[in-house]
């Protein structure tokens, strides 16, 4: 069977397969808008969906479903490098002499926002204006890379003396889907331990909540501080899932 016998682009077969786990395909329900869907990919199998976003470098791989309909989906795929997100172990779904490197174990938390009230302190909405202040603040932190077209969707954070602290940001909102994804909460190492963190988060969530009732974010199981932040704040965990970077051969 050939891989385009499973492209779908109806969005209500997509958005029934993706409603099985909300909480866990919430990304995947985000993608499912104008600006998104025409450049990222779906194939459905009944209620299992593979879903590939193509405007990341690699392409962003995220898997939903079982394991023998997601390893016939997934053996007829381009050859090449992707980053996955699939809840099962890799030799389970993928072809064999796939690479598999950095292989991190994964925690999604959860929150439905409705009948919630936040706080976002001192913290404020960041615009455009604000992308050399944010781009200062990530050069702290290794590996992290800012698209400024990403403040079409809430970020927030808090300045000290005309200085970026501290920042959260949302990777996708679909009001339509009512679900959003959040980014990292960053706080400059110099500032840490001032209780910035939710003060940014909280502003995000006050902004969210106006347009979507599910608010997901994943965290590192071994990143206690932010799996706390997200505790205190009122995220639940939904589950465990493995993220990787991936070679299809």
């Amino acid at each position: 069977m050939e891989l385009e016998q499973f492209r779908s682009r109806d969005i209500e077969e997509i958005v029934k397969a993706l409603n099985t786990d909300r909480n866990w395909t919430a990304c995947a329900l985000g993608n499912l808008n104008d600006v998104t869907f025409p450049i990222t990919r779906y194939y459905a199998n009944g209620p299992n969906v593979v879903m590939v976003y193509e405007a990341s470098d690699p392409p962003y791989l995220f898997c939903h479903g079982g394991i023998g309909a997601l390893r016939l989906i997934l053996s007829r795929l381009p050859h090449g490098d992707y980053l996955a997100a699939f809840t099962m172990e890799p030799e389970e779904i993928f072809p064999p002499d796939t690479k598999v490197v950095e292989l991190k174990r994964m925690l999604r938390m959860k929150m439905e926002t409705a009948g919630k009230n936040f706080d976002g302190g001192v913290a404020d909405r960041l615009e455009q204006k604000d992308v050399e202040a944010i781009t200062e603040l990530l050069s702290y932190f290794e590996g992290r890379s800012f698209n400024p077209e990403q403040l079409a969707y809430p970020h927030a954070g808090i300045y000290l003396d005309d200085q970026l602290v501290a920042m959260a940001g949302t990777r996708i909102v679909n009001p339509e889907q009512r679900v959003a994804c959040l980014d990292a909460v960053l706080v400059h190492p110099e500032f840490a331990e001032r209780g910035f963190g939710p003060q940014v988060l909280g502003k995000i969530l006050e902004l969210l909540a106006r347009d979507v009732d599910l608010v997901a974010v994943d965290s590192p199981v071994k990143d206690k501080t932010s799996i706390e932040l997200y505790g205190r704040l009122g995220f639940t965990t939904h589950g465990r899932f493995n993220e990787s970077w991936v070679t299809i051969p």
